[in-house]
This record gives C-alpha cells, structure tokens and sequence, in this order.
C-alpha cells in the first residue's frame, strides 16, 4: 500500500466516524488557536512598545533612580549571600541640581530636560475626570521633539515663573470641556487651578494605556499637585548618534561623584530600554505560549485515546489486511497518517480561527493590538502535526505488532 493509499484509507476511517473525529481534532484546534492568538497579542505588544520607543528619538538617554542589580560587582554578591546578608543601599533621589549640572558639566549631552508623574482628578465645572499628570522642565519638549498642536508647550518661561498653566490632551478635552473651546479656559487639578494654553499632539493607546489622558504642567508646580518635587527621570539628548556611548559615561561620572561614589542609578539608551522590553514581553509571549501548548498535550492525549479505541475496534480489519499480504510498516504507516491527519485538520482549523480572532480583537480593541506572524503559524501547524505523529506512534505501533491469526479470531 503506497503512501497515497494510506492517506485514502485515513481519510475514509476518519468520515467514517465524522461525530468522534470532530471531538478528537477540538483539543488540537483549541490549542493552537489559543497559541496563535496568544502568541499575536504578545508580538503585537512588542511591535507597538518598539514603536513607541523608536518615537522617542534615537539619541536619547534616560537617567533614572535605583541601582540595576544585574550589574555591579557578581562577587560582592555571592560573598554577601554566603554571610547571610542583604544589601541594603539607600536610593538617593534625582534632584533639579543634576538636570543643572549635567547640562552644564556633560559636553556630549545637547539638551535635558527633568520629568515627574502621577495620577490625579482633573476638573471643570461639574465633571470630573482621573488623569495622568506629567510635570515637565522648559526643554522637555525639545528633548522629546514634541510640540503643540495648538497653543504653546510648556516652556522655560512657564517654569522659571511658576506659572500655573497646562497643555491638555484630546481625551481630556473632550471629556471635560465637551465642545467648548479649553484655551485660556480654567481647569483643576488635584484642587490646583491651572490655565490651558496649549493642545498636546494626538497619541492614541500604548498597550491599553490612553496616551491621550494627560494633562502636562510645569515642573516648578509639581510640588503643590503631586506632593514632590524630586524629578522621577532626566531625559537628555545626545549630540549625535556616535556620541551616546560617551555621553552615558560623562553621565555616570559627574552622577557618581554626586552621588559619593554610590551607582545607585542607571544610565539608559533607547537600545537598552528596548531590549529590556523585548526581554519581558519575550518571556511573557512564551509564557502564555507554553499555556497554549498545554491544550496542544491534552489534544493529543485525546488522539491516542482514540487511535487506541480504533486499533481495538478494528482488530479483525487488520488482521485480514495482514492476512493478505499487508507489512507490519503498512499497518503502521497507515494508522500513524490517520493519527496525523487528524491532528493536521484540527491544526488548520485551530490556525483559521487563531488569525481570524486576532483579526477580530484588534479591531475591536485597540488598545491591545495583535500581529500574526509566519512563524507563529509554522510552529502551530509544527507542534500540531508532531503532536499527531506521538499521539499515533503507540496505536499503530499496536496495530502493526498484532498476530493476524488472534485479529481474525477477535469478536
């Protein structure tokens, strides 16, 4: 019997029982449509982060507070560990001081501005909305290339002053001024009065997160909105792309000495931030992945349980093909293509329904975007066929080693 045979005779046992074949392949559809939309969402999610970091710019340098406990000295550590100690390292605070001194004591640095944030209730009139306010130095939008859409950014001018002003996003106008044109117009923040005078760019969702709801203030009047005013970061620009390397380490000198000699803070670049981010939404894709590939183990097991059902039912049928000349590999081959080809049709369909739900998830939540990828696809369809080749290997194995004269014997 040749290999086009086996496939004939497979498919017919498997129309046969069209009821049980169907229930077989739900494990193995189930499984890898979980995979395949599982696996889109975490890949989305990289996408949109990575997207959302290249916006950034590409010479740009964070500075933030606390020590990485990746790096430092490894046997420091392990000694620490063996006397049964734990490090405990005060995290000093960024201060407005460094954003001063850095600007003025790192040659390869263009330009710095200092940032805080926090969430807060935003008010007009009768509504009321919660909000994420982003209290920022003059430069910040120099540093981060952004700009008004309408109205002013918040500048020098507004810090050095103090003034209570704030540049508003479309979520915030919308929700709050319903219509009414906000510039010039009053609104409250955490009971502070501010003056709308500017319109931040339109940014749309990041990962669930409405960049839209935001309301940016000066840095000088963080202290009576969000109760600190100790920046949370320093972004700073680069002189030109060759010259970040040498700018992050005149960061950490002067940052060092400020700090006596403490590296309780890291110096970050737009490429580590992003593998950073690639690295956790790796393991979190693989992770929800391996979730997936659990319905795959249990489909399978589901295939076996049936293949061995099949071998016992249809004894008599193998026993007469070996009766007539049928090979043990025959036998084998034959009932290892059914294993698959059930597994392969309930893989195709699991990867129908895995890309037409991811489809329909991203367009009916944009917040939590999705991108099937070809490789996401073969893995499924790969894991579903193996899946289909172990599940059968016992039963035909079974099959195959079965004495024709007991088959044609059994009832």
């Amino acid at each position: 019997m040749n290999v086009l045979e086996s496939f004939r005779v497979a498919l017919a046992a498997i129309l046969t029982n069209k009821g049980r074949s169907f229930l077989t392949m739900l494990g193995v559809t189930v499984g890898v449509a979980a995979v395949i939309l599982l696996v889109s969402v975490g890949e989305g999610a990289r996408g949109d982060v990575g997207e959302e970091l290249r916006g950034l710019g590409s010479n740009l340098i964070i500075l933030i507070p606390g020590r990485d406990e990746t790096r430092g000295d490894t046997r420091q550590r392990k000694e620490e560990r063996k006397r049964g100690r734990r490090r405990r390292e005060s995290v000093t605070p960024l201060k407005m001081d460094d954003l001063r001194v850095l600007k003025r004591y790192c040659p390869s640095v263009a330009e710095a501005a200092a940032g805080i944030e926090g969430g807060a209730e935003a008010k007009v009139g009768s509504r009321v909305r919660q909000v994420h306010v982003m209290a920022v130095s003059g430069a910040y939008g120099q540093v981060r290339d952004l700009s008004a859409r309408r109205g002013s950014y918040i500048t020098q001018q507004h810090v050095a002053g103090g003034q209570r002003v704030a540049v508003i996003a479309k979520t915030v106008e919308e929700e709050l001024y319903r219509g009414d044109d906000p510039m010039g117009k009053k609104i409250q923040v955490n009971g502070v009065k501010f003056r709308v005078v500017g319109f931040q760019e339109v940014k749309g969702r990041t990962l669930g997160d409405d960049q839209d709801n935001r309301v940016i203030i000066p840095i000088s009047t963080a202290e009576t909105v969000l109760g600190r005013g100790n920046p949370d970061y320093i972004m700073m620009n680069a002189t030109a792309r060759d010259t970040i390397q040498r700018a992050r380490l005149e960061v950490t000198r002067i940052m060092k000495a400020r700090h006596r000699g403490q590296e309780d803070f890291q110096v970050l670049d737009q490429a580590e931030i992003l593998r950073m981010v690639n690295r956790v939404l790796g393991i979190m894709t693989a992770v929800v992945g391996g979730i997936g590939g659990i319905s795959l183990v249990v489909g399978g097991i589901g295939i076996m349980n049936i293949m061995l059902v099949s071998v016992t039912e249809r004894t008599r049928e193998i026993g007469l093909r070996k009766a007539v000349g049928a090979r043990e590999r025959d036998i084998l081959r034959q009932f290892l293509i059914e294993a698959t080809t059930l597994s392969l049709l309930g893989g195709a369909i699991g990867i129908a329904i895995g890309w037409c739900g991811s489809l329909a998830l991203s367009a009916a939540w944009e917040a939590l975007p999705s991108r099937v990828t070809p490789l996401a696809v073969l893995v499924a369809f790969a894991f579903s066929a193996a899946v289909g080749i172990f599940s059968g290997a016992y039963p035909a194995y079974r099959a195959a080693k079965l004495d024709p004269i007991d088959a044609l014997r059994h009832e």
